[in-house]
């Protein structure tokens, strides 16, 4: 009786963990295919080298996302580590192979609302705004991308 009660209480959260990353995926494309409809309106959308880029008048970005969830904060530690701080544990992220790209980046962040902050030395931190380019990237929550593009096309 109790093992037959245990495979189904396993059984239970398998499926509830398949159906809720099945959620997630769904609305992560959809989010992606809905910023890509409004990037097209200010650029024309490629993919090179395997990496999906927009040319935005005569500049080429390549287009990124990366997905930090909704109660979580980011924060550039340098070019290539980046954390992603949730209450009560971090993450550190080693981002070298994702930004190795020759192209200047537009980095889609999302859910996330929260304020980017970047570490500009070892004890002083500022916040990143969109039209602030770092490094070689733009780092741009969902709710800013269409004030980013707008800019890119008047300074382009």
């Amino acid at each position: 009786m109790f093992l037959e009660l245990l495979i189904a209480g396993t059984s239970l959260l398998m499926l509830s963990y398949i159906g809720l990353s099945l959620y997630q995926k769904k609305i992560s494309n959809q989010i992606k295919s809905k910023t890509l409809e409004t990037i097209r309106t200010y650029g024309e959308i490629s993919e090179m080298d395997g990496h999906l880029t927009v040319k935005i008048d005569h500049q080429v970005y390549e287009i990124l996302y990366i997905q930090v969830p909704a109660n979580a904060e980011l924060t550039i530690n340098s070019k290539n580590k980046w954390d992603i701080h949730q209450i009560g544990k971090s993450h550190i992220i080693d981002q070298s192979r994702r930004l190795s790209s020759p192209y200047p980046k537009i980095v889609i962040i999302y859910p996330s609302t929260l304020r980017i902050k970047r570490y500009i030395n070892e004890n002083e931190m500022v916040f990143v705004s969109y039209q602030d380019k770092v490094y070689d990237y733009y780092l741009v929550r969902l709710m800013e991308l269409d004030d980013l593009l707008k800019r890119l096309t008047d300074n382009a």
